[in-house]
This record gives structure tokens, C-alpha cells and sequence, in this order.
């Protein structure tokens, strides 16, 4: 006769396989959902000659920032490359090249940044990019070689050839800048406030690889 104790013994027993079951099972659906998403791959090559734009990670200073400082910007908005549709928050990082303050002999403010690698997804990839060089004021406006994009000609540049205060202590905001735009600065120093953003040309295509969400 089964006593009381062995019956429970027995339920016991019973239980701890049917979640042992459950537990196997359950894993094994994780798996499958994990092979599911990940069939769904794309490999995207982004051209030579695309303008990846980012916004700054973080204020930059000729005051302060140094050669060999890590630099990072992350786009704010999808970006198209051919039928594809790469998702916003790529991150672009680089290092400074030349920080310099303006001197006293015509010399302006000069900061350079070369981005040499890219994340996608957790995933990051060498790159090849035209330096990004921007310039503090100059003496006169004919000096001052308007370069960019959108209306950061006319914002920054003029704001620095005509003096105006709303750009003196930086670039102007909502502007994206790109390589050798005149930017006004503060005193000696070129500004780039966090949340800048920066447009960055490839230099060389660089194939990334993509998941796509379900």
C-alpha cells in the first residue's frame, strides 16, 4: 500500500519533470525565434562619396580638446542607401588630428577629426572618410570659404563676416557643417556645441551587415 509520504514523494517527482519539460521546450524556442531573426540578414554596402550626418556626442573645444581624442557622432535619422533603409543611431567615431586655438599674426582656430570607424547594430567596421577640417573667423570676408550644407553657409558664415552675436560663441543650431565651413568662435577658441551635427563624406564603400527587426 502507498503510504501518504510516498504519494507525495511521487507527485513531487512528477512535477519536477513536467517543468524540466517546459524548461527544454522553452529553450528550444528561444533558439528557434533567435534563427528566425537572424535569416532576415542583409548585407548593405555603403558607396564612396555618402554623406553619413551625426550629431556631436559631446561639446568640442580648441580650449581643451587635444590630438588624439576620440570623437564620436551618431545620425539622428535613417539613412537610404539604394533599395535599402539603414536605421537612425549609426555611430561614427574618429579622432582629432589638429586642435589649435587663433593666434595673434592672422592665425585662426583650427580643428580636424578623421572618423575611421563605424557601429551598426552592435557591429563595427572600418572606414575610410575625408578629414572633417573646420576653421575659426578669419580677417575678411573673402578669407572665409563657405563649404557645407543647408544653411550653414548662411547662418555661420554670415553670422561670422557680419559679427552677428547669435553665432559668436559657436556653430549655429540646427545647421549641419560640413568639411571646411568658417565657424564663428569664442575669443581664441572654435566652438562645436554637443549636439552638433556633422556631415561626414566616405572616402572608400564599406559593406555592413544588417538585421531586420520582425
Amino acid at each position: 500500500m502507498t503510504t501518504q509520504s510516498q504519494r507525495a514523494t511521487i507527485g513531487s517527482r512528477a512535477w519536477t519533470k513536467v517543468l524540466a519539460a517546459a524548461l527544454i521546450l522553452g529553450s528550444a524556442g528561444v533558439v528557434a525565434a533567435t534563427v528566425v531573426n537572424r535569416k532576415d540578414a542583409v548585407d548593405v554596402t555603403i558607396p564612396a562619396g555618402t554623406a553619413i550626418v551625426g550629431a556631436l556626442d559631446r561639446t568640442l573645444s580648441t580650449e581643451d580638446t587635444e590630438v588624439g581624442d576620440r570623437v564620436s557622432i551618431r545620425t539622428t535619422e535613417p539613412l537610404q542607401v539604394d533599395q535599402w533603409t539603414l536605421p537612425a543611431g549609426i555611430v561614427l567615431r574618429g579622432e582629432v588630428t589638429e586642435s589649435r586655438e587663433a593666434g595673434r599674426v592672422r592665425t585662426r582656430a583650427k580643428l580636424a577629426i578623421r572618423f575611421d570607424e563605424l557601429e551598426l547594430d552592435g557591429r563595427e567596421y572600418t572606414v575610410s572618410s575625408q578629414p572633417f577640417v573646420v576653421r575659426g573667423r578669419s580677417e575678411g570676408k573673402s578669407s572665409l570659404k563657405k563649404v557645407g550644407i543647408g544653411a550653414v553657409a548662411g547662418a555661420v558664415v554670415g553670422a561670422v563676416a557680419g559679427g552677428g552675436s547669435g553665432a559668436a560663441k559657436g556653430a549655429a543650431a540646427g545647421a549641419v557643417i560640413g568639411t571646411g565651413v568658417a565657424v564663428a568662435t569664442d575669443g581664441k577658441d572654435l566652438v562645436l556645441p554637443s549636439g552638433q551635427r556633422l556631415s561626414v563624406r566616405l572616402n572608400q564603400p564599406v559593406t555592413v551587415r544588417y538585421y531586420w527587426p520582425e
